[in-house]
Formats: structure tokens, C-alpha cells, sequence
């Protein structure tokens, strides 16, 4: 499958599953993985068990959405496509397409979720939002020969974790399905102005100010945005004279960390309290409350040192470099 030219993938660009995170709807990406994606600054991310599950049955949740949908559902021509000028810092890696007699219909965005998530009425906002952005990709590009496209389709299959793993062959899905197992969520929609008059003009001016500006997002209390100002400020090294707002944020920051400390340290002491007024017992319980203290045994742990001494060589050769962090402290000066 080829893709678009001068695209190696998604990176330096906002892709269908970037606009749920840029828009701050997302559980897993917030703007700060956005940008980082853009600039190319993130990390390859590994794939979870539930991704694994999202790749491997791609093509069963195919064949179930040509049956529940009624037309020929084709992978695309292009596997990143890119948007029409003026829009070419969006793609749109689009799962299939679907034709009615030899016509194109539109795009279909197939999804695998496991019986622990959420499928509400009409489907999950931010896979509306990835699919409203491949309509409209696909539209612009049909509107060049004077056509148009209205017409996209979500389809999700959706069972326990176990349930999915199971499953090997679109067959294996029917009878999932047959006897309740799974669920085959078909959502259509139509295009909707909203994205284009509206959402579209709020990512090109974020990509102007973050991306072409080269500005990380605004600062919030998420890991990606730590992950963004470390890859921003990545050279540190001189001083600065600390201007009133560094002053007060850095005294506001320190006066937190010793909170948390007296606040851990409170906590282990209740702990203790608990411990004795309980004595042998596991279990308190009252009308208001329920108490445990549950012995755990231990992990095993890889005794790292012994190894080191016995094997040196293959313990240089399994050694990897965790990723680089920085390290923040604040020393209050006295005053008096």
C-alpha cells in the first residue's frame, strides 16, 4: 500500500487520531503529545495488548462491516493520505473504503474494544471526531473531480479481553456474536459542517502558534507536557536572575513538596494507629466503613548484582538507557 509523497508515516503531521487529543477529549493523548508527534520529539510508543488486539483483527472487523454495511469494503489506494492544499499539514490513514456499485461511498473506521470500555449511543466522541476528519479528506479530494462524499461508517467490535483474544477468523467473531459474546457497533454518519467551519480553523491556527511557532502548548499537570518542556529546553546550562514569577512559583512548588511529606508521613502514622486498634484481626467493619489489612508477599526481584558478577558480559549486553529526566529542587533562603 503506498504512501502519500513526502510522508513517512504520520510524524510532522496531524493525523485522524491526533484530533481528539489536540482537542483535549481524548483518554490517551493530550495537545502536548500532539505537538511533540508534529515536532518529532516523542518516543516510539510499544504496543499494549490492546493495540495488538486492534492490528490482528483489523481484517475480521472488515468482513463484519461488509456484511452489516451491504457494500464491497476495500482497504485505500493510499495508506497516509494527505489533505488538500491549504491543509497539508493533515493526514488521514484511513482503515477501508467502502463502494456501492462500483461507487465510492466513504470512509469506514474499524475499532476493537474490550467489554471494559465505554460504547455510548452513536459512538465514542473521539473516534467521531477521527472519523468527521477522514470524511472530510476524502470529500475535499472528490470535490476536485466535482464529486462529493457524505457518507462514513464506524464500526467497532467490542467483547471481554478474553473473548477477543479467542478469536482467529471472521467465523470465530459470528459465533461471538451469535451467542452474545460480542457486540458489532455500526454507527453512520454524514459530514458535519461544525468540523469544517469550526475545529479545522482552531487546529490550523494551533498548528501556526505551537508547531510553526515552535511554542509547546500551555502548561498543565500531565506527563506529556513534562515529556514537551524537557524536549523544548533540552540544552540547559548558564544562569538567569529569578524574576518575581519564578520566585513565586518556586516558593508555591516548595511549600506543596513539604505538605505531601507531612502529609505521607501523617498518613504512615494512621496506618500504624490502624495496626494496633486492630490486632490479629484482618477485617473491621461498621454500618459507615470497612477496614482489611491484607498481608502481601513480596515480588521476586532480579538480583541484578549477583548476575553482574557471574555473567559481566551478558549483563553489558542486555543494558539499556532509560529515558533521560530532569530533576527539579528549590533551597529557600533565610531571610533573617
Amino acid at each position: 500500500m503506498a504512501v502519500a509523497p513526502g510522508l513517512g508515516g504520520r510524524g510532522g503531521t496531524l493525523g485522524g487520531t491526533g484530533w481528539g487529543g489536540l482537542l483535549g477529549i481524548s483518554r490517551w493523548k493530550t495537545p502536548h503529545d500532539i505537538w511533540l508527534r508534529a515536532k518529532g520529539l516523542d518516543h516510539e510508543t510499544p504496543q499494549n495488548e490492546a493495540m495488538k488486539d486492534c492490528i490482528r483483527l483489523e481484517s475480521i472487523v472488515s468482513d463484519l462491516a461488509q456484511v452489516a454495511l451491504g457494500g464491497s469494503v476495500v482497504p485505500p489506494t493510499v495508506e497516509t493520505l494527505r489533505w488538500p492544499s491549504p491543509f497539508q499539514n493533515f493526514t488521514a490513514s484511513i482503515d477501508r473504503m467502502m463502494y456501492l456499485d462500483g461507487a465510492l461511498q466513504g470512509p469506514i473506521e474499524l475499532k476493537t474494544m474490550s467489554a471494559k470500555g465505554s460504547w455510548p449511543e452513536g459512538g465514542p466522541e473521539e473516534y467521531l471526531l477521527q472519523l468527521q476528519s477522514y470524511l472530510w479528506c476524502t470529500h475535499l479530494h472528490q470535490s476536485v473531480e466535482g464529486k462529493e462524499c457524505d457518507w462514513g461508517a464506524l464500526v467497532g467490535l467490542q467483547a471481554p479481553r478474553e473473548v477477543l483474544r479467542m478469536i482467529r477468523t471472521t467465523e470465530d467473531a459470528q459465533r461471538a456474536l451469535e451467542h452474545k459474546a460480542a457486540t458489532l457497533h455500526v454507527e453512520v454518519v454524514k459530514r458535519d459542517p461544525f468540523f469544517m467551519t469550526q475545529t479545522v480553523p482552531y487546529a490550523l491556527r494551533w498548528w501556526r502558534t505551537h508547531v510553526v511557532g515552535n511554542e509547546p502548548p500551555p502548561v498543565d499537570n500531565t506527563t506529556s507536557c513534562t515529556r514537551a518542556l524537557q524536549a523544548h529546553y533540552s540544552k540547559r546550562g548558564g544562569e538567569v536572575e529569578a524574576t518575581p514569577d519564578i520566585v513565586s512559583v518556586a516558593a508555591e512548588r516548595e511549600s506543596v513538596r513539604l505538605q505531601i511529606s507531612g502529609l505521607e508521613k501523617h498518613k504512615t502514622e494512621l496506618d500504624n494507629r490502624l495496626r494496633e486498634l486492630m490486632g490479629e484481626a484482618q477485617t473491621a467493619w461498621s454500618d459507615s466503613i470497612r477496614v482489611s489489612i491484607t498481608p502481601v508477599a513480596g515480588p521476586f526481584r532480579f538480583d541484578q548484582t549477583s548476575f553482574k558478577e557471574e555473567h559481566p558480559l551478558i549483563w553489558q549486553r542486555f543494558q539499556r538507557q532509560g529515558r533521560s529526566f530532569d530533576r527539579i529542587s528549590v533551597k529557600l533562603k533565610d531571610k533573617s
